[in-house]
């Protein structure tokens, strides 16, 4: 168990931010993945409402 704890800690060591510029490139991607996930939703529903089937006429 202690020997999976190391080395966790040092892969999650690994991918923390070592300055600025991959904090903000981090941000960034965060921000615009988030972006991208809402509007993909957004477009799905203003395309493809919910009630997509034909009224029967009678």
């Amino acid at each position: 168990m202690r020997k999976l704890k190391i080395k966790y800690t040092g892969y999650r060591e690994k991918l923390r931010p070592k300055g600025i510029r991959s904090t903000i490139v981090l941000a960034f991607s965060a921000v615009s993945v988030s972006v991208m996930l809402i509007l993909g939703i957004v477009i799905s529903l203003a395309y493809f409402p919910d009630d997509t089937t034909p009224q029967a006429s009678t």
